[in-house]
């Protein structure tokens, strides 16, 4: 019983350590965690204004994309006079346009009717956001530098013969009289396959004299390599090519928005191709990522060319290792234009597995490269020479 009386107003173990006051060390423990979470909370709420303050500025100054009344309202297709009255392709188009495009509701789209250089055309302008078609005395009016041009299937094949002779000349005198270096001229050919095949079963027994498509295949061959700025489309029905048309004037609508494409972008821009012939190597597991080489921006750079892929960057790169390399021989002045253009027509494609026999870049892409890479003036910004699409 004395032993009971003794225990009585004592704590329990317990007790002693809930109300054992904290060490030292507990209390730093919990000071740094309390500064850990205000720390969180700050960057949560700097993080919280700065989205406001962009989303804030970008209502302000960015205009709106998703809607297609917007970006109709500004642009307006111009079509050829000879197309008013015809009632294959200029009935399709007009009804096409005048129907427009589907973006919630029905939006038209706007387009008048103008005498162009080239006979069964298309081609568009910007100007200010108007309700009505806009003509080319507006103020505001200015060219969108593409033109679609729509031939049937034997129109086409009278272009191409004598090794593509009246569409050379047909290129060379709408580029004189649009004199916009960058204006794009697109061929929309309609049902070019099932022509050529019918003629040529109609013409099987006609011996030399026969039709045959291979014979017009190299002059197809010569277009898509040789001619800049022209692209050649074929598709199977006319309501194919309307559609075409029209997917084209909803994407110059919509580029007006869309940032171009300059030569910072491509030099800063980042590459997915693997560059492993010894000049850089990428970061595996564990690995530290190494800082990035003159060599392996030039690299960069040249996979953002179209028409090069990564054998022909990495045959260039071991032949010039930066880009300052290559630029100074486009800028001597010594040599001649036709050496700067075919110098790297003989470099050989290096494929990273080293497998298949060597291939040669060819003229087509050395001059392409030649006119990225050669000196410009002093008022160009350089701005404009990537914005092909």
């Amino acid at each position: 019983d004395d032993d009971d009386d003794d225990d009585v107003g004592k704590a329990s173990p317990r007790e002693e350590t809930i109300r054992r006051p904290p060490a030292p060390y507990e209390e730093e423990a919990r000071r740094i965690l309390a500064q850990e979470l205000a720390d969180i909370r700050a960057a949560a709420a700097a993080r919280t204004s700065a989205a406001a303050t962009v989303a804030s500025t970008s209502t302000q100054r960015a205009p709106c994309v998703g809607s297609a009344k917007t970006m109709f309202s500004e642009i307006t297709a111009v079509i050829d006079d000879s197309l008013n009255t015809d009632v294959g392709y200029g009935k399709a188009v007009k009804n096409a346009f005048e129907a427009g495009t589907t973006d919630g509701k029905s939006v038209a789209i706007m387009h008048v009717f103008e005498n162009l250089p080239l006979k069964s055309s298309i081609t568009w302008r910007y100007h200010q956001p108007s309700t009505d078609p806009v003509g080319r005395d507006d103020s505001s009016a200015r060219s969108a530098e593409y033109t679609a041009l729509l031939l049937s299937a034997p129109e086409f094949i009278t272009l191409l013969e004598n090794d593509h002779a009246k569409f050379h000349v047909m290129v060379k005198d709408f580029k004189r009289v649009n004199r916009e270096p960058n204006h794009k001229l697109c061929v929309i050919v309609n049902g070019f396959h099932d022509y050529c095949v019918q003629r040529e079963r109609k013409e099987a027994y006609k011996g030399l004299n026969a039709f045959r498509q291979r014979d017009f295949d190299f002059s197809l061959a010569t277009i898509f390599a040789q001619y800049q700025n022209v692209v050649l489309v074929n598709l199977p029905r006319m309501v194919s090519s309307i559609d075409h048309v029209v997917t084209l004037h909803k994407n110059l609508a919509a580029s007006r928005y869309e940032p171009k494409k300059t030569l910072l972008d491509i030099v800063g821009g980042k590459t997915t191709a693997r560059f492993d012939d010894g000049i850089s190597r990428g970061a595996g597991g564990g690995e530290r990522r190494k800082d990035k080489t003159s060599a392996d921006i030039f690299f960069a750079a040249l996979m953002k060319i179209p028409g090069v892929s990564e054998s022909i960057a990495r045959g260039i790169v071991q032949q010039h290792r930066t880009m300052m390399d290559l630029m100074n021989i486009y800028a001597d002045p010594t040599a001649s234009d036709s050496y700067k253009t075919t110098l790297l027509a003989d470099v050989l494609a290096v494929a990273s597995t080293g497998k298949g026999q060597p291939r040669r870049i060819g003229p087509v892409v050395s001059e392409r490269l030649y006119n990225i890479f050669r000196p410009w003036p002093q008022n160009d910004g350089g701005g404009s020479i990537f914005s092909r699409h």
